[in-house]
């Protein structure tokens, strides 16, 4: 809250909420899909092609991102990425829910 005595009024500012969202091959590492939030979880369902690739970032910007590393191996599917590189690799196409979890800072794959 800032008050400004010569213009005699009251800003008030709200502090933006954090987003998350996915940035990659799909959308030419341009622009993000943007998750949803639940509790402290963040998820977003995509169709994925053969060989796309993303990460998760914070805020649609590259200060705070998360690749392959981030994944939680026990993603049920975890086996249908490459996990070897910094970017998430899809190996196999079809329809993925991703989820973001902020406290573990870890990705599921289903």
């Amino acid at each position: 809250i800032v008050f400004d005595a010569k213009a005699e009024k009251i800003t008030l500012s709200v502090a933006a909420e954090d987003s998350y969202g996915i940035c990659g091959t799909m959308n030419e590492w341009s622009s993000d899909e943007v998750m949803t939030k639940t509790g402290d979880v963040y998820s977003i369902t995509l169709d994925l092609a053969e060989n796309a690739e993303f990460k998760v970032r914070l805020n649609a910007g590259w200060d705070t991102c998360y690749g392959a590393a981030a994944v939680d191996a026990a993603s049920p599917a975890a086996a249908n990425f490459d996990l070897s590189g910094d970017n998430i690799k899809c190996v196999t196409a079809g329809s993925y829910t991703i989820s973001f979890n902020v406290t573990t800072s870890k990705i599921t794959l289903a």
